[in-house]
């Protein structure tokens, strides 16, 4: 007999993935997910998660390194037992049974592997290290078929159990863009995606979760700091899976996600910057994008001199004109339409 779970309060958990490159704060938003486990690859990480907690006025979240495959087994068995009245989360180890891992008082709410893309190189390591090596005709060792094959199937397995956890389950993942171009070097075709590998396993990361979304850092020109949040609905070269009630831009704050999908947060909060429309066509302006040295430059909270004031107001009509241009530019490339005769036309009308 099927189960029946449209009445089921435990249907309640959400599946997210955040792709975008190094520095867009992809890891702060893990950090931002409700009463967080974060499974770190990376043990240069640890200071990141350590700033976000300050920033975001949270305690440090309990936070595993993951070295190899046998901890995702790990991490998964204890979650996949469920609490049990237990009160200490505890990992074990998979072969002797030692705690490996331990939190007193404590579990999560929200799983957050940082990252995914790391997670699957671990899988095809441990494989690699399996495997028969057949020689190239260079060589050079390489891998059989049968062990590609075997790398999907694991990389599968382990993004449809996370799926399957009665918990809030956060894939962080580095972005994938691939072009294609013609003899000539002009681009043909161009996707972005989140780096899943094999690629193969994209589809399996789309279906597996409710929201797909790409992280960014971009610069608020007036207040010179960096600004982070995600776009949910980008260029048609994402891939990409918004889900309402979340917008096509948003604030970098998954607690706030997960509370307005789940209905318990019915305000919206504030509207992010705006996110740079060049960049949701995958047309990335540098100028966009802070330079580490803006980041750490602190920024003078004094008010303008007026002579500042009036170069400031110059600068924003230079800015708009700018703009204006670069929209006309943009329509005589769509339409073939030069200024000329669109003022031509106009004047005919």
């Amino acid at each position: 007999m099927s189960q029946r779970i449209d009445t089921d309060e435990d249907e309640k958990y959400w599946k997210i993935t955040v792709s975008g490159k190094p520095g867009t704060g992809k890891t702060s938003m893990g950090v931002s997910a409700p009463e967080p486990l974060i499974l770190l690859s990376e043990r240069q990480g640890m200071p990141h998660i350590k700033q976000a907690a300050k920033r975001q006025g949270k305690r440090v979240p309990p936070t595993m390194l993951m070295e190899s495959v046998a901890h995702y087994r790990a991490v998964l068995r204890t979650l996949s037992g469920g609490r049990r009245g237990r009160q200490d989360f505890e990992v074990a180890d998979i072969l002797s049974g030692e705690i490996i891992f331990s939190v007193k008082n404590w579990w999560p709410e929200s799983v957050v592997l940082d990252s995914l893309t790391e997670a699957l190189s671990l899988i095809f390591a441990e494989i690699k290290e399996a495997a028969p090596q057949e020689r190239g005709k260079d060589g050079l060792p390489k891998l059989g078929m049968r062990a590609w094959g075997v790398q999907v199937e694991r990389g599968t397995n382990l993004i449809k159990m996370f799926r399957d956890l009665p918990y809030h389950v956060i894939f962080l993942c580095l972005r994938d863009e691939v072009q294609k171009n013609d003899s000539d070097g002009n681009l043909l075709e161009r996707s972005v995606a989140p780096q899943v590998s094999p690629r193969s396993l994209g589809p399996i990361l789309a279906a597996a979760v409710n929201v797909i979304g790409y992280s960014y850092r971009t610069l608020d020109r007036r207040t010179k700091q960096a600004v982070y949040g995600a776009v949910l609905e980008a260029g048609e070269d994402y891939v990409s899976k918004p889900c309402h009630p979340l917008r096509a831009v948003e604030n970098a704050d998954l607690a706030n996600w997960i509370g307005r999908l789940s209905g318990a947060i019915t305000e919206q909060p504030a509207q992010p910057i705006e996110f740079p429309a060049d960049l949701a066509s995958g047309e990335v302006e540098a100028k966009d994008e802070p330079t580490d040295e803006q980041l750490r430059t602190p920024q003078a909270a004094s008010a303008p001199a007026a002579s500042e004031v009036g170069a400031s107001d110059e600068r924003d009509e230079r800015d708009e004109r700018d703009e204006r241009d670069d929209q006309e530019r943009k329509m005589d490339a769509a339409f073939g339409e030069t200024p000329k005769r669109r003022a031509g036309a106009k004047r005919r009308g």
